[in-house]
């Protein structure tokens, strides 16, 4: 399904420019004489401190990414492109109409978009074509996981040198700074896949095999991560707790997913009632129970939604529909509010340190995507481009960026080891989608299967 419509003409983007001008202004003005405003006795007194200020900021990243977003497609971009971008301008980091307090306030907003891109991506994956594709899906994982780690853990080495991070080039220390480096490279962004896959209104053999391995190697990268940061923060003195937090969050997270996916797809089967209340409710509850128990988000309703797909077939489709339809909104935001955190003046103080990390990673992604499907024996349609779904970096990247810089402690070296993830994250960030979209649009809807020979032109499928 496509959401927003054909594609604006320029003199559409030209007037949408002026549209977003004219908010943009407005807002620099209601903030710059908010302090005209009586605040004895008023209304906002009843209000929690800072409500007013976020409320402003959501409704300024959701009206102006959504134009911003609609501007850069006269150009051929992705939306996705415009929604970060007019993030980045509006935030702290430029313009600063987005503060960091309130950036800090749209947590829970953000999870409930979390929420919903989660359910979608779960929603597209069906036990049945999984089947069906188990060779494919180990061959790019073992794949894609070798070659980045491989690649991004030596330029990761490099680039940690680069930007003075290490004392000692060489040492233990680097070695281990340098595989942690490695491992938080392996991710990529599911919420970018599922995104663009709606927003170009088709689905290919490409965006199905790239969400599945994605999915399973999200879940094999977190568990590594655990392995890696409780090894160098000493994980036999303090008893493995960092691992046992780490590994108890991911089993949490599988078992909440079961538990909201179960009482879903029973509830479709049962009731299949009222959806315009159970989306919004649904997705709010998956949202404030992992932020409680701080549980993975995107882990919980990737389940969820792949359960609610497969438990009752055909009974879920209804609910992933009217999920798809609220999905724009979700995404201004969610992208929005990720180009508002980018600070770019880290980007500009390790910029080229973190562009020799972002080549690695997208050499490693190329060759290790492309040689294991080649080897799985994956369409060459498909296997041509697939790699370009391994570029984007999203959230769960910066979670584990911000994971290392934590256990690297307050200091010059774990400043410069989070700086250095985060320029190489908003990178990835920035010329992830529009490689991402090129490549959907040019890979071929073929089957994935051995029965397409690499050397052939693979068979359609038909609905």
């Amino acid at each position: 399904m496509s959401h927003g419509g054909p594609r604006p003409t320029p003199i559409e983007g030209v007037r949408l420019l002026l549209a977003i001008g004219v908010l943009l202004l407005l807002d620099w003005t209601a903030q710059r004489f908010a302090w005209l405003s009586p605040s004895v006795d008023s209304t906002q007194d009843a209000l929690p401190p800072g409500s007013a200020e976020t409320g402003a900021a959501v409704g300024l990243l959701l009206i102006g990414a959504w134009m911003f977003g609609r501007v850069v497609e006269t150009i051929g971009l992705p939306r996705i492109t415009g929604y970060l971008l007019f993030g980045i301008g509006v935030g702290p980091g430029a313009l600063g109409l987005v503060t960091k307090d309130a950036l800090g306030s749209v947590s829970l907003v953000n999870e409930l978009a979390i929420a919903v891109i989660a359910l979608i991506a779960g929603g597209e994956i069906r036990v049945r074509e999984l089947r069906t594709m188990v060779k494919p899906i180990v061959f790019v994982l073992l794949g894609v996981c070798a070659a980045v780690f491989v690649f991004a853990g030596g330029a990761g080495a490099i680039a940690l040198d680069m930007a003075g991070a290490v004392e000692s080039p060489g040492s233990g220390a680097h070695v281990l700074l340098a595989v942690a480096v490695g491992v938080v490279m392996l991710t990529n962004s599911p919420a970018v896949i599922v995104a663009l896959t709606q927003e170009l209104g088709t689905q290919t053999a490409m965006s199905r095999l790239a969400l599945a391995v994605t999915v399973c190697k999200d879940i094999v990268v977190i568990m590594l991560f655990a392995v890696v940061i409780a090894i160098g923060a000493g994980g036999a003195s303090d008893d493995g707790s960092l691992t046992r937090t780490l590994a108890g969050g991911l089993g949490g997270s599988i078992l909440a997913g079961g538990v909201f996916g179960l009482a879903l797809a029973w509830y479709m089967h049962s009731v299949r009632a009222h959806l315009l209340i159970v989306l919004p409710v649904a997705s709010l509850g998956i949202a404030l129970i992992c932020e409680a128990l701080h549980l993975e988000t995107l882990l919980v309703g990737l389940i969820a939604g792949m359960l609610m797909q497969n438990v009752w077939d055909h009974h879920g489709e209804a609910f992933f529909e009217s999920l798809e339809d609220l999905s724009t909104p979700v995404y201004c935001v969610f992208f929005a509010v990720a180009g508002a955190k980018l600070e770019l003046s880290i980007i500009g103080s390790v910029g080229l340190a973190a562009l020799v990390l972002v080549a690695g990673r997208l050499a490693g992604a190329y060759l290790g995507v492309t040689l294991g499907a080649k080897l799985a024996g994956v369409a060459r349609g498909t296997r041509a481009w697939l790699w370009t779904a391994f570029a984007p970096q999203a959230g769960i990247a910066l979670a584990l960026a911000l994971i290392a810089a934590e256990a690297l402690g307050e200091g010059t070296r774990g400043e410069l080891v989070f700086s250095l993830l985060l320029a190489t994250i908003a990178m990835n960030e920035l010329i992830g989608p529009p490689l991402l979209s090129f490549g959907l649009k040019r890979s071929d809807s073929g089957t994935m299967g051995a029965n397409a020979a690499p050397d052939e032109p693979p068979a359609r499928e038909t609905d």
